[in-house]
């Protein structure tokens, strides 16, 4: 039977890793807006280029310090790099709702993406918390957390951007016609903040060495309280040990920070696949948009229309959800993830798809809506089982290493993937 997931520490982990793309994708909505406020553009066409450079900032940051916040992970703790990575990206935020000027837009997002390294590290946690009988569960169910992130960011970023227009009875002070973008990254930041106080008291450290040093700090203590010298101390000896032998692994690695080691083959080829899934679907994001946009070669849809198309992703991601614990139960998930990113390469040739304008209004959203359930139901198994490879590739000293890594070619490729 498999073991009973630890629901306290997964909600936190859960809510933890919606609100880092809360945080992303609540920008999105305003940020063309934002850009033409700035008066640096005089042909309107030039808005998506400075957009996307913004948005790209934000990833290419993450390139250059994912692996280092991964090392401190192995080092100082998945904990503090959690709280801490929080704490940056709600500060971040804030100064990016006071942005008056394109330089400080970029240059904070740029700091949101740098002082952060929360997702590889998430999901170090995640594999530490859970065993082979329940990681494919577990990882699985990030996958709403996602699209949770996703789905919501738009929702809060569109609805509160620009209060004093939208709302002048409850925001009529000069404070939100100065700052128009204030209230969305107020609102996002405190979400996050509230996340860090989660992470703070709710979840619980779980590198190797630091909780073996923990559980001997506690035999010693129910030693000097209870007076039960021999057992107490027999517990204490045991849990040192297991300290030092968590020592000697990172130790055996080169220590954390240190190049002494390299990852093994299986690591790298796994980090590898990472980047170029994560590359892949940024990509069809991307191209779903304008694709269905274009009235000769897509469908010409209005862009409520490619909302609504959006937002059948959803259920595919719950199917997903659903489906990549059976599928890993039954086959390896090296094959589930060879399987999902070859069936997603049927998307690449949506431009092929321009046929389906000439549909009947219910059959086009039929079609339209099998090929989204499709879509997003292999991106979700083909991301669940890509982190599972990735997180089964090396021990638990080395796992904020190998996540680290592993989130900069991600990063890499969300960042080049628009351009």
């Amino acid at each position: 039977k498999p073991t009973p997931l630890p629901w306290a520490q997964i909600v936190v982990l859960w809510l933890i890793m919606s609100s880092e793309f809360l945080a992303f994708f609540s920008v999105i909505p305003f940020a063309p807006f934002m850009v033409q406020s700035f008066n640096v553009v005089q042909d309107p066409k030039q808005v998506g280029y400075w957009v996307g450079f913004i948005t790209a900032t934000f990833s290419l940051a993450q390139v250059l310090s994912a692996y280092a916040w991964g090392v401190w992970a192995d080092r100082f703790g998945r904990k503090p790099v959690i709280v801490s990575g929080l704490a940056f990206t709600a500060f971040f935020l804030v100064l990016f709702g006071f942005a008056e000027s394109l330089w400080q837009a970029s240059v904070t997002r740029f700091a949101a993406g740098l002082f952060n390294g929360n997702l590889g590290v998430v999901k170090c946690v995640l594999g530490e918390i859970t065993d082979k009988s329940n990681q494919a569960r577990a990882f699985a169910l990030f996958g709403l957390a996602t699209s949770a992130g996703m789905m919501l960011g738009p929702i809060v970023g569109g609805f509160l951007a620009s209060p004093a227009e939208k709302y002048p009875a409850l925001f009529g002070h000069p404070i939100w016609q100065r700052f128009p973008y204030l209230l969305p990254t107020g609102v996002v930041a405190a979400f996050i903040l509230g996340c860090a106080l989660l992470a703070m008291f709710v979840l619980e450290e779980t590198l190797p060495s630091l909780r073996s040093r923990c559980r001997a700090t506690i035999g010693r203590s129910a030693n000097e309280t209870e007076g039960e010298a021999l057992l107490s101390s027999s517990a204490s000896d045991a849990s040192e040990e297991e300290s030092t032998e968590g020592r000697k692994v990172a130790q055996q690695h080169g220590g954390a920070g240190k190049f002494a080691t390299p990852l093994p083959p299986g690591a790298q080829i796994a980090v590898v696949c990472y980047g170029l899934v994560a590359f892949q679907y940024v990509v069809l994001d991307e191209l779903f948009p304008l694709w269905s946009m274009q009235p000769q070669y897509g469908l010409g849809f209005e862009t409520s229309q490619v909302g609504q198309a959006f937002s059948l992703k959803g259920l595919g991601l719950l199917l997903g959800t659903m489906l990549f614990p059976v599928l890993e139960r039954k086959f390896d998930c090296r094959r589930v993830l060879m399987a999902a990113a070859v069936l997603s390469t049927v998307f690449l040739f949506m431009p092929d798809f321009a046929y389906m304008r000439n549909l009947p209004s219910h059959l086009l959203w039929a079609a339209l809506a099998v090929m989204m359930l499709v879509y997003s139901t292999t991106g979700n198994v083909a991301f669940s089982s890509v982190m599972l490879v990735i997180n089964n590739s090396v021990e638990s000293a080395r796992l904020g290493e190998l996540n680290g890594v592993g989130q900069s070619f991600a990063s890499l490729a969300r960042g080049l993937g628009p351009l």
